[in-house]
C-alpha cells in the first residue's frame, strides 16, 4: 500500500490508520468498512440482551412486566444500531425468539 490517493498528492501520514478490508471501524456507533461481517456487528448486543433478560427473569415480572423490560431492554439495545446500521433477518428472527421465550417464561 502506498498511502496516496493518486500518485499527484503526497502520502497519508503514518500515524492515520488505515483500516484493512473486513476490519470494522466504529463510528458514533455505525461499523463501516469494506466487507463488514454484519452478524458479528450485532454479536456484543445480543449477548447483552440475554443477560439482561435472564437478570430480569430471577424477579418473575408479570406479563405487564415483561412488556416493559423487552420495550426497554431491546428496544433500548437494538434501536439506535438498526436505525444507523440496519438489522440483518437473522438477527431479527433471534430477537423474536428471545422475546418470545421471555414471555412465555422459558
Amino acid at each position: 500500500m502506498n498511502r496516496r490517493i493518486n500518485q499527484n498528492q503526497l502520502p497519508i501520514p503514518d500515524e492515520i490508520k488505515i483500516a484493512a478490508d473486513s476490519t470494522p471501524v466504529c463510528i458514533l456507533g455505525a461499523y463501516i468498512g469494506n466487507n463488514v461481517n454484519h452478524m458479528a456487528v450485532w454479536t456484543p448486543v445480543l449477548e447483552k440482551i440475554n443477560v439482561k433478560l435472564k437478570r430480569w427473569a430471577r424477579s418473575h415480572p408479570t406479563q405487564d412486566g415483561k412488556h416493559l423490560i423487552i420495550g426497554m431492554e431491546v428496544g433500548g439495545l437494538t434501536q439506535y444500531l438498526t436505525c444507523i446500521q440496519g438489522m440483518p433477518k437473522e438477527i431479527e428472527e433471534t430477537l423474536n425468539r428471545k422475546i418470545t421465550k421471555f414471555l412465555c417464561d422459558g
